[in-house]
């Protein structure tokens, strides 16, 4: 492996890092001064929950948002909404997931939903904050299970408008962000009936509260933003009430009682209903319908995961600062030394920041990907977005944990950022999607594009058309070299049981026998899902039962396949193969080959903390050792580099902890 010689180019980096608006994001971090966004502690919920709202009406005064909505599906619009919500996550989450709730969720709704006469009709509304929604699709009986939601919309032909109900305590709307005192409406998600007929969900735009008060928020009465009131009839609001974390954002309850909501306020873009009480749409299929009903979720995705990362880079630079100043034990006779000098330290921390380079690199060009859907969402931005935010969200959780631990008693302490945060974000785990069942849905695509694989290489020699069966899949098995046929698992196999790694191995041999470890280990365990499933059907259970005996399989080939591509990516990256971010020439070879070592450490860590390269027989034992003691040399090759390649993660110092910096004269009695 290369050593720990050197020099990073945090400026550079940090360009890279951010790959846009970077000239948005240093203003937006220079108003972030002022008072309304100092950062505060242990204030009661009603206090957070107004300060919330009135960093919101701060940021909306300066114009942020303008033209987000109404230009929402442009590749600017969605560049700069971005940049906007990943410098609002380092200050404060509840800031980011109530001002997300609203433009990104309600507004995308409308806009995605809507026709575009009702998009050029409301989205200035939803800029000026004259309209402020929620998005109310959460039930109390049902989450990951959209399809099951229970709240009715039934058109009614004599009057010409939906009748909305609440048919039981399980179909209340739950968790609605801005529900509990903010919004006035909501994009409800509900189970449409025409005619006696169901039409499976469908969103409606509901005022849930009164436009005849004016706000008695001070901030907001200053812009004529329109918020809180008393809730509209037949509308019962309640308060989720205390939480973990995020207590800036009014969670709250919805009860629908013989609701009245105009025919014109069904989101029609792909499902109408005219005076009559005729259905029609112009997708080809009820499942076509269905995802395109929720295809806001999947820009939501995308942020969740960006911001994952961002947050992990929010912890990592307080706790690597402080490791690198605080000071415990040392020789004998001898000063103490930093705690970054310690292995145990190293191995706490390097991993952790070299899978956060890896997949801020990836986060960025799923970005690039959504950035790219002019019409809807593709299916490929669909399952990556899927498996990166459970991923990125997981890696998060645990990378903020180390931290935490890393920096004792004051990784406890309020001020200093990280135990806070990380109750936060801890909420990234199961909304807009539970982990687990995202990578259930990561599962299926990856099985359907593997059984396209096998058809069409079975058949390629008698059909052109069996050739490409694959192509309609996003996931890129083929592109990402995992084979699918037995023999080519077995010379796969064979073959990264014949390379001799070492301390002697180039990072180019290391990284070649890495990327094909991950793609035996994703091609045996798809290899296995796709046999064990066809068991379990030939055995005549129904195929809802089949998948479940299935379940661990498919979370592990889902992991695999997410680790494999964010590996190969970065890789790309790194070789300068992606035109559009082009980082290979836009760092100089010193900063490139510090980088790249992340990519290796990334990898390292990978390969030795999983035991299914063991069990799979992927590698030998001899070879898991050489990779263990690779691993150690790699995080002590990094820990030289970690002041650098924190300072290129960009953390302002007025969003950062007092532990970052000079936490002797922070804590000295002068200062009482």
């Amino acid at each position: 492996m290369t050593g720990g010689a050197g020099v990073l180019d945090t400026a550079r980096v940090q360009h890279v890092l951010d790959m846009h608006d970077h000239e948005a994001r240093a203003k937006l971090f220079e108003v972030m001064k002022e008072d309304v966004f100092r950062l505060r502690y242990a204030e009661t919920r009603e206090t957070e929950r107004a300060r919330t709202t009135a960093r919101w009406m701060r940021l909306a005064e300066l114009g942020l948002w303008d033209h987000t909505v109404s230009d929402g599906g442009s590749r600017r619009a969605k560049m700069r909404y971005d940049a906007n919500v990943e410098c609002m996550a380092l200050l404060d989450h509840s800031l980011e997931v109530k001002t997300g709730v609203h433009y990104g969720l309600f507004g995308a709704t409308i806009t995605k939903l809507g026709t575009p006469e009702q998009a050029a009709r409301y989205a200035p509304l939803i800029e000026s904050l004259q309209m402020v929604g929620c998005f109310g699709l959460t039930e109390l009986g049902h989450g990951s299970n959209v399809r099951g939601i229970e709240t009715t919309a039934a058109y009614d032909a004599d009057s010409g408008v939906f009748v909305l109900n609440t048919p039981s305590e399980s179909a209340q709307k739950y968790w609605i962000g801005a529900a509990a005192e903010t919004a006035r409406w909501c994009a409800v998600f509900a189970q449409l009936h025409v005619g006696g007929k169901a039409r499976g969900v469908h969103a409606l735009l509901v005022q849930i509260r009164r436009d005849d008060t004016t706000s008695i928020v001070p901030e907001a009465a200053a812009i004529n933003a329109r918020i809180g009131g008393e809730p509209m009839p037949g509308i019962t609001i309640a308060d989720c009430g205390d939480k973990v974390g995020l207590q800036g954002v009014d969670n709250g309850r919805l009860w629908f009682d013989n609701v009245a909501v105009p025919r014109e306020n069904l989101l029609s873009r792909f499902a109408t209903v005219d005076e009559s009480g005729t259905y029609s749409t112009s997708l080809r299929s009820v499942d076509e319908l269905f995802a395109r009903q929720l295809g806001a979720l999947t820009g939501g995705r995308v942020s969740i995961a960006v911001g994952a990362i961002n947050q992990s880079k929010l912890g990592l630079t307080i706790a690597v600062r402080y490791a690198l100043s605080r000071r415990a034990f040392g020789p004998p006779s001898a000063s103490e030394v930093p705690l970054m000098f310690y292995q145990s330290h190293q191995l706490r921390l390097m991993p952790a920041l070299a899978a956060t380079y890896v997949m801020a690199l990836g986060g960025n060009r799923l970005k690039q990907l959504y950035w790219d859907c002019s019409n809807g969402v593709s299916k490929q931005v669909h399952v990556l977005s899927s498996g990166f935010k459970a991923l990125f969200t997981w890696h998060m959780r645990d990378c903020l944990q180390q931290c935490r631990e890393a920096c004792g008693g004051q990784g406890y302490k309020s001020e200093n950022r990280i135990a806070p945060v990380k109750n936060d974000h801890d909420v990234m785990m199961t909304f807009e999607g539970d982990n687990s069942v995202l990578l259930q849905q990561v599962a299926r695509s990856l099985l359907a594009e593997h059984a396209a694989a096998a058809f069409s290489r079975a058949e390629s020699a008698k059909s052109r058309r069996s050739a490409d069966a694959a192509s309609k899949y996003s996931s890129g098995l083929v592109e990402l070299g995992v084979p699918v046929s037995s023999k080519a698992i077995e010379k796969l196999v064979r073959a990264v049981h014949s390379v001799n790694v070492n301390r002697d191995s180039c990072d180019t041999k290391l990284a070649s026998f890495l990327s094909h470890a991950f793609q035996a280990r994703t091609a045996i365990l798809l290899d296995r899902l796709a046999r064990r499933l066809r068991a379990a059907m030939a055995t005549q259970q129904s195929g809802f039962e089949s998948w479940n005996d299935c379940l661990e399989l498919a979370s592990q080939a889902s992991r695999a396949y997410v680790d494999l591509l964010l590996f190969e990516w970065f890789q790309s990256e790194m070789a300068g193969h992606n035109p559009d971010t082009d980082v290979c020439s836009s760092l100089d070879s010193s900063s490139r080959s510090i980088v790249r070592r992340c990519g290796t450490l990334y990898g390292l860590e990978i390969a030795t903390s999983n035991p299914l390269f063991l069990q799979l027989r992927v590698f030998s034992p001899e070879q898991a050792e050489q990779l263990s003691t690779l691993r150690i040399a790699g995080a002590s090759s990094l820990s030289a580099h970690a002041e650098a390649l924190v300072a290129a993660f960009g953390v302002p110092e007025h969003l950062s902890g007092p532990i970052a910096g000079d936490w002797l004269t922070h804590n000295s009695r002068a200062k009482l």
